[in-house]
This record gives structure tokens, sequence and C-alpha cells, in this order.
């Protein structure tokens, strides 16, 4: 079934043309029974989770219950509200039995497959949504890996955990990203990517992203900076030699990074002018948003403190501004792992903590994180 959209700042939900505006704590009702598909809430649990600082009366939840049903009615087709007699209420997500006659045009699933890998690459996280939102309406199917890229970049990470059209292997990388994301301990994390490198099942393309990148960045920020400047002159020329789009901006922005903790003036200021470079020929909108950060630590690194704290907040905002979940916690380890480099920023360093754990407990990384652990453990 496609994917209800939820748009926080209207207290709104979309489904392909239908949109519902919602009070907030209907809205958050609402987003909690959805996020947990067949799980039936008490109402005491609804009281705890929805009213934990309030006093409110035994009506409080039917009350609410009974006007987001009516609410719903739009939605009739796709959920329904269901009291279980003695234990509360749980969400059922119905399946859509209508089918598009575009849906078995062969060129048609190509182009939207181009397309979407195009606003995958400039970062386009709306126009990614709306085409999951409303795959019946144009009349294409994205197919079980794209759906789990979705569910990562929109930071429904218990939808993705969940996903039952994959196996383990097909979430090994985001479930590498989230405990890298949850974990305090970087070289942990390391090591699962190190150990997925050699295993068969992973898929080839998840495979080199992990060797060329991502490794290259735990590296760098785990200070393994010998190792780190040989993986990285590899993956260099792997990534130009082979005219990977999509890694170019990436390895060049964790080249600066590097050259940071070398403290090598001359590489990073040639760093800097090769991804200004890019960015005018690849304006990626994630690049884009990290550059940004980096020059805030760039300034950071060069004593200057004036506008700092603007310049990265600026870059924080970008990805939250391209709706790239992950973009936000890869973001604010980067800068959280530099402020410790630069010891002389402790109040900016415990704002960035802070936020890291603000955004664990909104996205329920807290709650998933033992979860994450065991299937790494178990399968790796």
């Amino acid at each position: 079934m496609q994917s209800i959209s939820f748009q926080s700042e209207l207290f709104q939900i979309s489904y392909r043309s239908e949109k519902v505006r919602l009070l907030p704590k209907e809205y958050e009702l609402f987003q909690l029974l959805y996020q947990h598909p067949a799980r039936i809430f008490s109402r005491q649990a609804l009281l705890d989770l929805l009213w934990p600082m309030a006093d409110p009366v035994d009506r409080t939840v039917d009350d609410h219950i009974y006007r987001l049903r009516k609410k719903l009615v739009p939605l009739a087709d796709v959920v329904k509200i269901r009291t279980v007699r003695g234990q509360g209420y749980v969400l059922d997500q119905l399946s859509q039995l209508q089918t598009n006659p575009l849906s078995d045009d062969r060129e048609l699933a190509e182009d939207m497959g181009k397309l979407f890998r195009k606003y995958h690459l400039y970062g386009q996280g709306d126009a990614l949504r709306l085409m999951a939102d409303n795959q019946a309406v144009f009349g294409v199917e994205l197919d079980a890996s794209s759906q789990l890229y979705l569910y990562f970049m929109n930071g429904e990470f218990e939808r993705l955990l969940h996903f039952d059209h994959t196996d383990f292997w097909d979430k090994c990388y985001y479930l590498l990203h989230l405990h890298y994301y949850t974990c305090e301990d970087a070289e942990k994390s390391l090591f699962y990517f190190t150990k997925a490198l050699n295993c068969e099942h992973l898929p080839l393309q998840h495979k080199l992203e992990i060797s060329l990148l991502n490794r290259l960045t735990l590296l760098i920020l785990t200070k393994q900076l010998d190792e780190a400047a040989v993986l990285l002159k590899i993956s260099k020329q792997e990534i130009l030699d082979g005219e990977m789009e999509g890694f170019v901006l990436i390895l060049y922005l964790m080249e600066l990074g590097l050259a940071f903790l070398q403290r090598n003036d001359a590489w990073i200021e040639a760093a800097l002018v090769m991804i200004e470079s890019e960015l005018i020929k690849r304006p990626f909108s994630r690049e884009k948003a990290l550059f940004s950060i980096m020059q805030g630590l760039y300034q950071l690194y060069k004593g200057n403190s004036v506008n700092v704290k603007e310049t990265i907040a600026e870059g924080f905002a970008q990805f939250r501004k391209a709706k790239y979940v992950p973009g936000i916690f890869q973001s604010l380890k980067i800068i959280i792992a530099f402020l410790e480099e630069f010891e002389d920023y402790p109040d900016l360093h415990t704002y960035y903590f802070k936020e890291l754990e603000r955004y664990r407990e909104m996205y329920q990384l807290v709650e998933l994180g033992p979860y994450i652990s065991c299937e790494l453990e178990k399968h790796l």
C-alpha cells in the first residue's frame, strides 16, 4: 500500500489527491497509530504517550478518536481506526485493489525510474515523496529497494525495519547507518561497516558505497588518518575514473574533513576551491548543505568564531528543508566530531549534542537501537 504523507508544519496528512487537516493532538494521535501498524494501544497507553504532562479526563482519548474518525472519512478505503473490545485502539491499513491502465507500460516505468534516480541525485525529497505517495495515480509501482530508500529518507525507520518484502541483506546498508546515528562508539560502527563488506549477500551497489565512501567517513571521524589517506586515494581514482557522478562531491567533502584534521592549510584551500567549482556543475542539495556546515567548521579551524553558529545552522537548516532525514543525523555527527577536535567551543558542542539526542527521540532511534544492534550482531 502507498504511504500516507505527513506535513507536520500544517498538521496535515495526504494520500493521493486527498488532504486532511487535523488539530495538533489529532495529528499526533494519528501519526502514533500509523507508525505502529497492527499494534493495539490501550487508553492509558495513549494518555501516557500523548498527554504525559496533563491531567486529562476519562473521555479524552475517546473524544479524540471520535473526531479523528470523522476527519478520516475521505481516507476510508485506506485506513480505519478499529476498537478492540477490552484492549484499546488499532489502526488498520487497508489494501488498495484499484489499478491504473498505465501500470503495465514498461516505457513509463523506465522513465519514472530515471526521474526517481535524478530526484535522488539532486536531493529533492519533496519530489520523491510526491512520487511515492501517488504511485497508483501515476501508474507506477516502486520496487522494494526504492521503497526502502524512501522509508530511510523520510525517517520512517520502524517501517523500514519491519518492511516484509525484503530480507536482512536488502536492509543491511540502512541498518548500518542507523546504528551509526544511534551509537556513540564510531569505532563499533566502523567495525560493522567493515564486516558487511566481506558478506557476499550484500547488494553490490551498497558494497560499493561502503567501500568507497562510508568507511572513509568513519576512518576520518575516528581519527585513523593514515588509513583514511590511503583509502581516499583509492576512492578518488575509482570514483573519478568510473565517472560516478553521485559520489564526487561527497568524496571532496570528506577530503576537506581529512585536510582539517591533518591541519594542512594548502590542502584545505585547494579542497574548498574544488568543491565550490563542483557545486556549480552539480548543485546537489545535500552536498550544498554539508558544504555550508564545513565552511562554518573551517571558520572555527581558522579561529574566527564570528557568525560561525549561523553558518553551521544554515547548512543544518538546508538538510531540514530538503526533508532528507539521514542528512540531519549525518550532519550532526560530523558537527559534533569536529567540535570535539576544536575544543574551544564547548557551548556549541553541547548545543548540537542535545540536538542529536532530540532527533534520536523524535525518530524513535532510542527505542529501535537495541533491535538494530541485535540484527547486525546476529547476521554479521
